[in-house]
């Protein structure tokens, strides 16, 4: 089988590794990224990742998304909530997105997105003060 073969995706097969955000238009994002610590800034990445997979996939083949480390995703969310406790809930809702995609709701989705998204700006905000 040659490499380019071995590359190809499989019929009825979901690819899961999007590639990542165009680096210009997301400048900020990735910055922020590297200001956090690793353990936390991997889980939103991940989180990010997973969010459009699941957002491009039709809702019934959405159970095929489920991850087949489920608990170990759990536990690196876990250990990125030790530096971000106040995103407990939203990870909660990735966690669930992780173990069973079909179960979680647009709408969950989206509260949790808004969730990050405030506690992002939040932090933003603390260190533009600081540099003020």
């Amino acid at each position: 089988m040659t490499d380019i073969a071995r590359s190809q995706p499989r019929p009825g097969r979901l690819r899961s590794i999007l590639p990542p955000p165009n680096p210009r238009r997301w400048a900020a994002e990735i910055e922020f990224l590297e200001e956090i610590p690793p353990e936390l800034a991997i889980a939103l990445w991940r989180m990010l990742r997973r969010t459009r997979l699941w957002a491009a996939v039709p809702p019934p083949a959405r159970k095929n998304l489920a991850l087949p480390d489920a608990g170990a995703a759990g536990e690196r969310l876990a250990a990125a909530c030790a530096h971000a406790p106040k995103l407990l809930e939203a990870f909660g809702t990735f966690a669930l997105l992780g173990r069973e995609p079909e179960a979680v709701t647009g709408s969950q989705i989206a509260s949790a997105c808004r969730h990050v998204q405030a506690w992002a700006e939040e932090i933003a905000d603390a260190v533009r003060g600081t540099l003020a």
